[in-house]
């Protein structure tokens, strides 16, 4: 369950609650690169127990990925999702993109140094 805190404009201090759940698969090829893709659907699952932590709202859209190689893997996602439920303009349209940093473990740099000195 993803959690959020929400900073008050007014107050100093923060609401916290859980979040939309936003659920993504992902297909790409088998093959090993340096850039790895894939493609899939988005699903955004209504569980914001308050209105200021997500929409509240189921949704379905496509999604992509990228995992860029090397010393330091990072993923970058785009997710372009729709509020199913009610459909009833265009601004029930939601985009999301993030990009996330893996920083490596003990057994990933052992790893990543044994691939290096091949």
């Amino acid at each position: 369950m993803p959690v959020i805190s929400v900073p008050s404009s007014t107050e100093d201090a923060n609401s916290t609650g859980f979040s939309d759940i936003v659920y993504t698969m992902w297909f790409s090829p088998a093959k090993d690169a340096t850039v790895i893709w894939g493609l899939g659907p988005v699903f955004q699952l209504p569980t914001a127990s308050g209105s200021e932590f997500g929409s509240g709202e189921f949704g379905i859209g496509p999604g992509k990925v990228f995992k860029l190689g090397g010393k330091l893997p990072t993923n970058i996602n785009a997710h372009v999702y729709y509020n199913a439920v009610k459909p009833d303009g265009i601004g029930n349209w939601q985009t999301r993109f993030q990009i996330t940093f893996m920083y490596p473990t003990k057994s990933m740099k052992a790893k990543l140094n044994a691939a290096g000195s091949s």
